[in-house]
């Protein structure tokens, strides 16, 4: 038993292990800079005065229809919308009964694009931005404590080391403020139970790598997904925004709705373009763009990269017809499937060999307040 042991575990950490490519942010450390990250003011009083200019503007009965969809734009884009929920639904509906726009798709398009300049507007949004920063900073002390007092990564060698990462995944997953118990319980689950997953997709890699056999690009992606983690973090998502655990609630989940599919395969193929090079460099197992080759007789890393940018494109073809669809699926989940293929595009899209350096620099940008 403990010789068969001492052989099995080598084999996983050298066939397994490599594709992790673990290479932390040193998590407790950071943890020092954050403190030094305290606004020093207490910003509800001028957030609620802010508010209340802002509601007396979408309240106005001259608002013109497409002012109000500017206005609504605007405070979408500058993550502010939320304040404003129930208004803002509202104003959509009225809008999409009695709204005609004109023929001038130059001039519409420069509308809802447009960011406004209201003093009023930018000044909440920098507000909140801080505000929202600080709440980051308490969840990130949080998790990095439990983590460190959870010693995963004494105790198991292979072991990702990477809170920091799994905190920007839940971030990405659960952006809006009111979701902070959320995103910290998601990031406990994405930094532990992620083996539980991919452990099994992991030692199909192993195989892969010790026979030297190349899986066909379906073969490949499909166990992949499994192997990013995506399921597992959609699961949990849909039951952490308040799903029952029930008979009905888990046969949702069984098979996964295809949405968790697309997302994951999103997420695995810009994987892929980021960490590619480097992987098959280390003498990895095959990427999807080395599977794409062979399958296709491609010889260029250049097309074969273009090639898996246009599979990305199809899929989110697929993930907005999902989206129109009657899956089933609380919002939340939907938007939790959308979040995940963009947080993927936002951590690998820039090709770095180091990957924490790039996460760093984005979790670092959580907790960097905006000037007055």
């Amino acid at each position: 038993g403990q010789n068969q042991s001492d052989q099995e575990v080598p084999f996983l950490v050298k066939a397994s292990a490599q594709a992790i490519n673990a290479s932390p942010v040193p998590a407790c450390a950071f943890i020092q800079e954050l403190e030094e990250a305290q606004l020093g003011y207490n910003t509800s009083t001028a957030i609620e005065e802010l508010q209340g200019r802002i509601q007396r503007k979408l309240l106005k009965k001259d608002l013109e229809p497409m002012q109000a969809l500017k206005l609504i734009d605007t405070l979408q884009r500058l993550g502010i919308a939320y304040y404003f929920d129930e208004k803002i639904d509202s104003l959509l509906e009225k809008s999409a009964y009695g709204t005609k726009i004109g023929n001038n798709l130059s001039q519409t398009a420069l509308l809802f694009r447009k960011i406004s300049g209201s003093p009023t507007i930018l000044q909440l949004a920098k507000l909140d931005f801080n505000r929202v920063q600080s709440l980051h900073q308490s969840e990130l002390n949080e998790i990095i404590r439990w983590w460190k007092d959870l010693g995963l990564v004494d105790k198991l060698r292979f072991a990702r080391d990477r809170p920091l990462e799994c905190f920007l995944w839940s971030v990405g997953i659960f952006p809006e403020p009111q979701h902070s118990r959320s995103r910290i319980e998601l990031t406990k689950t994405i930094a532990i139970l992620l083996w539980v997953d991919m452990i099994e997709g992991f030692l199909v890699e192993a195989k892969w790598f010790h026979k030297g056999y190349v899986p066909n690009f379906e073969e490949y992606l499909e166990n992949g997904v499994a192997t990013a983690g995506t399921y597992m973090a959609l699961v949990h998502t849909f039951f952490l925004v308040g799903m029952q655990v029930n008979e009905h609630t888990i046969k949702m989940m069984q098979p996964y709705p295809k949405l968790f599919s697309c997302a994951g395969r999103i997420l695995r193929l810009w994987d892929d373009l980021g960490t590619a090079k480097e992987e098959q460099e280390r003498g990895d197992v095959a990427s999807s763009m080395e599977c794409l080759m062979r399958e296709n007789n491609i010889s260029s890393d250049i097309e074969a990269r273009e090639h898996v940018r246009q599979l990305i494109q199809s899929l989110w073809r697929e993930l907005n017809g999902e989206l129109v669809t009657s899956s089933g699926l609380p919002l939340s989940t939907v938007k939790a499937c959308f979040n995940v293929s963009r947080t993927s595009r936002v951590i690998y899209q820039h090709g770095d060999d180091d990957m924490a350096f790039g996460v760093e620099y984005h979790v670092n940008s959580l907790f960097r307040p905006v000037t007055h």
